[in-house]
């Protein structure tokens, strides 16, 4: 709301009457003065949580950048609390990891070692979890209409499950994801995804959680 200049030339000579139209222009202007300040105010407010999103994205991207997974930099003998886990139908989507992974402190390990295809932990209680890491491998990507994707590649896990309940792979590079399909024996069909072309060598962390019997 723009403001209004008087023209007190017109208002001349000083009357009454001319006082009162004087007066109100005055009120008028004071208020649309009262209202702009006030969408200042609220612009400032709207800057300041759009500066909010910004460096709350920005926190996101940096953390998809990284590329970390908790689980797979964590010691697995030591990822739990005290919850006795001996149902499996419990476990029935992704949500369920970390209340899965809750679930092995008070199970003791049974067996743990590596393979050319991994890491892999057993507990007592029946769970297991397998964590490989594929370090600078080929990805070729296409267009795939507004997204790049690339080809599907599947790897074995260092030692198979019974059940596998949850299965993930996070690419260590800049703005990519990664799709998989369910497997008790492999990360299967692993398939990465870009808003642009990343072709080129790629590393991978990759886990899985689920029973061994």
């Amino acid at each position: 709301m723009a403001y209004n200049p008087i023209n007190w030339d017109e208002n001349e000579p000083i009357t009454a009457i001319n006082l009162d139209i004087m007066d109100t222009g005055i009120d008028n202007n004071e208020s649309r003065i009262s209202t702009n300040e006030t969408n200042i105010s609220s612009n400032d407010s709207d800057i300041s949580n759009h500066e909010s999103r910004i460096s709350t994205n920005e926190s996101d991207i940096s953390d998809i950048e990284d590329g970390t997974i908790e689980v797979a930099n964590a010691n697995i003998a030591n990822i739990a609390n005290e919850v006795p886990f001996d149902d499996s139908d419990f476990f029935t989507t992704a949500d369920d990891t970390a209340t899965a992974l809750n679930a092995l402190s008070s199970a003791g390990v049974v067996d743990e070692g590596s393979t050319a295809e991994g890491d892999y932990i057993r507990f007592e209680n029946g769970w297991q979890i397998c964590i490989e890491y594929i370090v600078d491998e080929s990805w070729d990507f296409s267009s795939q209409g507004n997204m790049h994707q690339s080809g599907t590649k599947s790897y074995n896990y260092p030692i198979s499950f019974t059940t596998c309940y949850y299965n993930s792979a996070s690419p260590d590079a800049n703005r990519i994801w990664a799709m998989l399909d369910i497997s008790d024996t492999q990360w299967n069909n692993v398939r990465l995804s870009a808003a642009l072309d990343r072709t080129g060598n790629r590393s991978i962390k990759l886990f899985a959680i689920g029973r061994w019997e």
